[in-house]
């Protein structure tokens, strides 16, 4: 089995307050196409399946959000 991760950060210049839910779904959503994009498979040599997970970073059971 082999795994490859990332660290994806989000940098907002505005003071708003983010849907974290939503905002995971949609990166989800977004992140699921590359399982069915063939340029991404042939990338990754794969021939049997493709899984990718989004999970945030958690502390204390909530989002990151390191505003400053």
């Amino acid at each position: 089995m082999r795994k490859f991760e990332y660290k994806l950060e989000i940098i907002l210049p505005g003071q708003g307050t983010a849907d974290t839910v939503r905002m995971e779904e949609l990166l989800d959503l977004h992140f699921q196409d590359l399982v069915f994009d063939d340029e991404f498979i042939a990338a990754l040599d794969e021939k049997t399946s493709v899984t990718i997970r989004v999970s945030p970073l958690l502390l204390d059971n909530k989002v990151v959000d390191q505003s400053v």
